[in-house]
């Protein structure tokens, strides 16, 4: 097994020759630190340390006492193929200073150290390289006529900025907070969200000091992210409707006039032409004009 497919403490005690290195690191530049073992209160004896004998201790070439001690410091290596680094990490294993992974180092708060597990960390940090490449990926593929909208959704007015100045910290974004960046192009709210910011900004919608969302007396939520999902809601599509004008009046002014011109129709009758007859005279073919009949009453004349 190649040392780069190691991705967990159990492959690395059990592995095979060329997979028994342990590789411990130091949050701390220069960190280090001189431990011993530590005690199990439930036993009563010190945790990774066997009870042995002095006639035990006769034929073994390394054991552990409870006073030994060992340096803990950035890089130290332990060979599990050798018997002296295995007695020594099997109590070392259990210091509280000592994580088994990067991530446990994180969340314990004692930790200084941890067992660099190298194929895990190489997985992790091509999952980070992928989520940015995906960031920018959709930076690249996006219309540039579309970075302001972006950065406003990050809290940040960059009207009238040259596009590429806009890329350019929009790619930042996307190296140091990916996740932020996606979420421009992928959230299912976009258009809620930009409605609910143009609101807020124009005090349509007021946040209140304890952090609740308020439209006229209509409570909304107390988080964006529930506000969003009270607009999303088909109950209040009549609401969010009013909403939309309340915040863009000139769009629905524009839309009432063109759906007034839409409505306006003229009705047009075509002057009737006058029936031409052809009739055939003399082996002259003469064309006879027939006047329309007039549709009104015709008087008669009466003679004296």
């Amino acid at each position: 097994m190649n040392v780069g497919m190691i991705n967990s403490l159990e492959q690395l005690e059990n592995g095979t020759v060329t997979d028994k290195i342990i590789e411990i690191k130091s949050i701390y530049k220069n960190g280090k630190t001189t431990v011993m073992p530590a005690k199990d209160p439930l036993s009563g004896w010190y945790k990774g340390v066997d009870r042995l004998s002095e006639n035990d201790k006769r034929d073994l070439r390394f054991w552990a006492d409870p006073d030994t001690k060992f340096v803990l410091k950035e890089g130290v290596v332990l060979d599990l193929n050798k018997e002296e680094h295995k007695v020594i990490w099997n109590w070392v294993k259990h210091q509280s200073c000592l994580a088994m992974s990067y991530e446990d180092c994180q969340t314990q708060p004692n930790a200084e150290f941890y067992v660099h597990l190298q194929n895990k960390e190489a997985v992790k940090s091509i999952a980070r390289k992928n989520i940015k490449y995906q960031a920018m990926k959709y930076i690249k593929e996006d219309n540039s006529s579309n970075y302001p909208l972006r950065v406003k959704l990050l809290g940040l007015n960059m009207d009238g900025e040259d596009p590429v100045v806009i890329e350019n910290f929009l790619m930042d974004r996307a190296e140091s907070d990916p996740e932020k960046i996606i979420k421009l192009y992928v959230d299912k709210f976009l258009s809620l969200r930009m409605l609910l910011m143009e609101a807020v900004a124009k005090r349509k919608i007021i946040i209140e000091p304890t952090g609740a969302y308020r439209y006229g007396n209509m409570f909304l939520g107390m988080t964006e992210e529930s506000v969003l999902d009270w607009m999303n809601s088909t109950e209040n599509k009549s609401v969010v409707r009013l909403l939309e004008e309340d915040v863009n009046p000139e769009y629905f002014k524009e839309e009432i006039v063109q759906e007034e011109e839409d409505e306006i129709k003229i009705d047009f009758t075509p002057i009737a032409k006058p029936e031409i007859i052809v009739e055939q005279k003399e082996n002259i073919i003469q064309p006879v004009v027939k006047k329309p009949v007039s549709t009104k009453p015709i008087s008669k004349q009466i003679k004296k």
